[in-house]
């Protein structure tokens, strides 16, 4: 029985133990890893400290649903692990404000000053108000730091968590950082180099249709989940993609190259109701015009760019399931080599899903890989799509939870290409397999300069528990967590 048809009560008890509620896990024995030799616990020393501690994973399969786990079917050794690695950045909620860890976003990783290091941007839920910038900087010793360059970038209102992207807005040759608030809509700030971020544009939502009069139903036009950024008309100025985390729908704003000024667009196959979660542009059909994809309340959804900024709807074969909103994070990467553009998707019931570009009769259309992470029974919030270990074939990075509950369960995958369409969970890289609080987002990069793809995670959401309860503390305190490489030891070499 495929997961995606376990029963609608216990769909919506999964969205109960997002918004609220907890309940303590259960202390199963590891998880097995086949053909490893003897059964490997998928928790490292970095869940909590202690290497022995076991994995909140029961071997024979989930009892909250009753079916059996498949095993984990283990390939040559990694010749890397991940070590827990943020110095610098904020750790516990517990310390107030200025070590807040509520961290609802894909992380940003890209190079904001100019140095050739991957910098961190990030936006919080609550405090602080508004998104905190870090430098990647050389410490004393050797090893990388985190530097806060924050300064302009605090907000009156509160921050509800949201997307983030780095794009040169107003043309003068730095990348400006571009934000979306869940509750409070599009942010635009200039990079002033040293001296900070100046806000260019703030609040940006659409025009409430004027036979919008309930207070309450216009409140549905302002905030938006995610932001996109690119020239979607061809005038050489930067435009911004727009997604209701209410009932809004989804809009286009078309720059003039200043970052100060935006007119509005919703183009006529755009929903006008409705929320997404992730909004992307890419060029998808190989026309030199950059298309939209997003995880729209009614499943992953294409349209494509006529080059004028106009859309049509290519999402022939996606999903469209009969519960809404469980599509979450999104990433766009050719996933079989084809030069075509794939999508990789967080499906919050079933978790990690593939979806593959494919030619039909009518054009474009989509076909779904076999699951991807059977192992992962709780499902998905976030994914990115990388080449983890350097074989050249792109792989799936995801974070969610391995078993339906409601407490600190969530975790950070990868999922290993084999090149043949199929993935293998590698529980050998030693990222926390249950010990994180609610998860926001994914993101990976080089952060350290070896060469190797780091982990970003977003996390230390406390929507599930209450934070003064220790007993329902994560292993891992809540952290915008930063996982580096290390050369794996001698010993473990295959």
């Amino acid at each position: 029985m495929d997961r995606r048809f376990v029963s609608a009560s216990l769909a919506m008890g999964g969205f109960a133990g997002l918004l609220g509620g907890c309940e303590a896990l259960p202390a199963f024995a590891p998880i097995s890893a086949a053909g490893d030799g003897d059964a490997r616990s998928a928790v490292s020393s970095t869940d909590a400290g202690d290497a022995s501690s076991p994995a909140p994973v029961d071997p024979a399969g989930d009892p909250a649903i009753g079916q059996p786990r498949p095993p984990v079917a283990l390939g040559p050794a990694p010749t890397h692990r991940y070590v827990l690695d943020g110095r610098g950045l904020p750790t516990s909620f517990k310390g107030g404000e200025a070590d807040a860890s509520m961290w609802k976003c894909d992380p940003l990783l890209v190079d904001l000053d100019g140095d050739g290091d991957l910098d961190l941007a990030a936006l919080p839920r609550l405090e602080p108000k508004g998104p905190r910038v870090w430098r990647n900087e050389p410490g004393p010793d050797g090893t990388r730091r985190w530097v806060d360059w924050s300064d302009g970038l605090r907000w009156s209102t509160t921050s509800c968590g949201g997307g983030l992207e780095a794009a040169d807005v107003d043309g003068d040759g730095a990348l400006d950082l571009v934000v979306s608030c869940h509750c409070e809509g599009i942010f635009v700030y200039r990079n002033l180099g040293e001296s900070g971020w100046e806000p260019i544009t703030e609040g940006l939502n659409p025009a409430v249709p004027p036979t919008v009069d309930d207070p309450e139903e216009r409140d549905m036009y302002i905030g938006s989940e995610d932001v996109a950024v690119g020239d979607l008309d061809g005038d050489g100025h930067l435009d911004l993609g727009w997604v209701s985390s209410d009932e809004g729908g989804m809009a286009l704003f078309f720059g003039d190259g200043t970052g100060r000024n935006w007119t509005e667009r919703r183009p006529a196959a755009f929903p006008r109701r409705g929320w997404s979660m992730r909004i992307d542009f890419v060029d998808l059909d190989g026309d030199g015009d950059l298309d939209v994809a997003s995880t729209f309340a009614d499943g992953p959804r294409v349209w494509l760019n006529d080059g004028t900024g106009e859309f049509a709807p290519a999402s022939d074969g996606l999903a469209a399931p009969t519960t809404r909103g469980i599509y979450i994070g999104q990433e766009v990467a050719d996933m079989n080599g084809d030069g075509r553009p794939d999508l990789v998707v967080a499906n919050w019931i079933d978790g990690p899903e593939v979806w593959i570009q494919e030619t039909g009769p009518a054009g474009m259309q989509w076909s779904k890989r076999p699951d991807v992470f059977p192992q992962m029974f709780g499902g998905a919030v976030g994914v990115d799509a990388a080449d983890m270990d350097g074989d050249g074939l792109t792989d799936v990075i995801v974070v969610g939870r391995l078993e339906v509950s409601r407490a600190w369960s969530r975790g950070a995958f990868v999922l290993l290409a084999n090149g043949d369409g199929t993935y293998r969970w590698e529980p050998r890289f030693d990222l926390p397999s249950a010990s994180l609080s609610a998860v926001g987002g994914v993101s990976t990069g080089d952060l350290n300069g070896d060469g190797i793809r780091d982990v970003v995670v977003g996390a230390g959401l406390i929507v599930e528990s209450p934070i003064d309860d220790d007993e329902l503390q994560p292993a891992v305190d809540p952290r915008l967590a930063v996982y580096t490489s290390r050369p794996a030891p001698a010993a473990d070499a295959d």
